[in-house]
């Protein structure tokens, strides 16, 4: 044959039987057709650029791209597999689709599995995309996607595997063999996909970002790829949320609903911005690790449930025996997470081993019904200071540490139970005494923002847990009348302005009511030992200026 308008092209042959629900093709040597029209058939080689257009196309037999061949499929185009055919990628493959016209991939029989796409293009310069692109139906061997190497990058794509759990379904697959990978997955949703929802092997690096990931037995599954960064995706509905071998930067994610949300076995951990909650079977966070960085910075871990061991928040282990350990967590809330075995750190919990240094600041680790239970920090060489936590089972205390009530916004009472699990809110409310006590040394080591993007520093002054309380106008007024100190205070406040000469001050409650007064002073000191802990505003009349305010927390 010779090349024709008609679109049947040389060295090809085509068999279709008429009348069929399958085709039934023999082929020698390279091989493939596509006639214009409706409908087309597509099977064999493809070695040069070709523009895939049709309103469908039905593979009938393994396609074939070759290396430095650009293969395109128009927007709008449905691609039915026969049997367990499927398309090897060593070129470039483009699926044009948009969000009103997407390209499908579905197997022709709906009750069988099809061979998904596998890229391996050697070229580093070469990026097949993928984009508003549905693939269903139960997909053998390596799953929808498998990415042996080479650049991909998925968009606004559909992966779904059917309900049912196949031994080794994948949703997407990369590395295995070659670390010159890097796979980017934007704004997918990606679920019920058997046995892993995304798999990273060897992957030189990869991120996922925006994405949906539910109903498989692990949602994301990392191993021996060292520059994954998992950014922004809910994560649920999975036996475990997350799971990493190596280095991992785990920012802004909601994992939630799994048996499991996260485990980590590794060397370097960024995990910061996190919710974590409503993870049933084994908890939160369970971090094994080997030396290196690791960095837990404004997380939100709260309501999971460990059934078999005694902590449900987060679970920290040295393994290595000989590589050191440094280990920041700072400005988490963790809360009311709840461990069938109570015998120690509920919500949080360190073992003890002399490889592990670091600081544990700004914190609240706060449990309503075990609050006695809710920590075990059994380091000797760790800062843990500047933090709402009770005093149980911490090696090294310190007195810049306060317990009580920590006043998150959604209170049912005043032992900070939650009423609605569902509708939580754990801002800091303004008569909360974790307000403004925050470590003033280490604000090199907060974020810019808070958990909810607000800015997490003002006047060298920070709140504990993941929220950052956004003063109103009329208490930003008040807050900068005149300088306490110290503040906190557990007994004496000193006025830093000079302003002793008052006919009088006032301390007042949250509630309104005044609980101190003095009608005349003259020194800059002020005893408020003998005051409830709490947040209080001193108010004092100061001649020729008139009242003045400002805030304080006593503990």
């Amino acid at each position: 044959f010779s090349n024709s308008a008609s679109g049947i092209y040389s060295d090809s042959i085509l068999f279709v039987v008429q009348g069929k629900d399958t085709v039934s093709v023999k082929t020698t040597g390279i091989c493939y057709s596509l006639t214009p029209g409706p409908l087309s058939f597509l099977m064999g080689t493809i070695d040069s650029d070709t523009l895939l257009c049709a309103d469908t196309i039905i593979v009938v037999g393994t396609i074939t791209i070759e290396p430095n061949t650009v293969v395109e499929i128009c927007a709008g185009t449905k691609v039915l597999i026969a049997d367990e055919f499927g398309i090897f990628v060593e070129g470039v493959l483009k699926t044009l689709g948009t969000e009103i016209d997407r390209v499908r991939f579905i197997p022709m029989l709906l009750s069988r599995r099809w061979g998904g796409i596998q890229f391996n293009n050697i070229s580093s310069t070469d990026t097949s995309i993928i984009e508003y692109s549905d693939f269903t139906g139960g997909m053998i061997n390596n799953g929808a996607i498998f990415l042996k190497s080479g650049n991909l990058s998925l968009f606004n794509c559909n992966i779904h595997n059917y309900d049912q759990v196949y031994t080794g379904l994948t949703g997407i697959k990369a590395g295995q063999y070659n670390t010159s990978t890097t796979l980017g997955i934007l704004k997918c949703n990606i679920e019920c996909n058997g046995v892993l929802g995304v798999s990273l092997y060897k992957v030189n690096k990869a991120l996922i970002e925006n994405c949906d990931i539910h109903g498989a037995l692990t949602g994301i599954k990392n191993q021996l790829s060292y520059k994954t960064e998992i950014v922004n995706n809910s994560i649920y509905d999975n036996s475990l949320g997350v799971y990493s071998e190596d280095s991992l930067i785990l920012v802004k994610n909601k994992i939630f609903g799994n048996g499991t949300g996260f485990i980590f076995k590794g060397v370097q951990l960024k995990m910061a911005a996190n919710s974590l909650f409503c993870n049933t079977l084994y908890g939160g966070a369970k971090l094994s690790i080997y030396g290196g960085d690791i960095l837990l910075n404004q997380n939100l871990i709260f309501n999971n449930t460990n059934k078999y061991e005694n902590t449900a928040g987060v679970f920290i282990e040295q393994k290595s025996q000989s590589v050191a350990s440094s280990l920041f967590c700072i400005n988490n809330t963790i809360s009311n997470n709840n461990a069938m075995s109570l015998t120690e750190g509920i919500d949080f919990n360190v073992l003890n081993n002399p490889l592990i240094s670091g600081k544990f600041i700004n914190n609240i680790i706060f449990n309503a019904e075990f609050p006695l239970l809710s920590a075990n920090i059994g380091l000797s060489n760790f800062d843990v200071s500047y933090n709402f936590i009770h005093q149980n089972n911490i090696q090294t205390w310190n007195s810049t540490n306060i317990y009580g009530n920590p006043g998150f916004i959604n209170e049912s009472d005043s032992t900070g139970v939650i009423s609605i699990p569902d509708s939580v809110d754990w801002k800091l409310s303004l008569n909360s005494i974790c307000v403004n006590v925050g470590s003033p040394f280490d604000t090199s080591l907060l974020e810019d923002l808070d958990f909810a993007g607000s800015p997490r520093v003002s006047d060298l002054k920070v709140d504990l847990g993941a929220y950052e309380l956004q003063m109103t106008s009329i208490d930003s007024n008040v807050k900068g009348d005149f300088i306490l100190f110290p503040n906190p205070s557990s007994g004496y406040i000193e006025i830093q302005d000079g302003l002793n000469n008052s006919n009088g001050y006032r301390i007042i409650s949250m509630a309104g009511q005044v609980v101190k007064s003095e009608s005349y002073f003259n020194t800059p000191r002020i005893f408020v030992g003998d005051l409830e802990r709490g947040c209080y505003f001193l108010e004092m009349n100061i001649d020729g200026i008139g009242l003045k305010y400002t805030r304080f927390i006593k503990f």
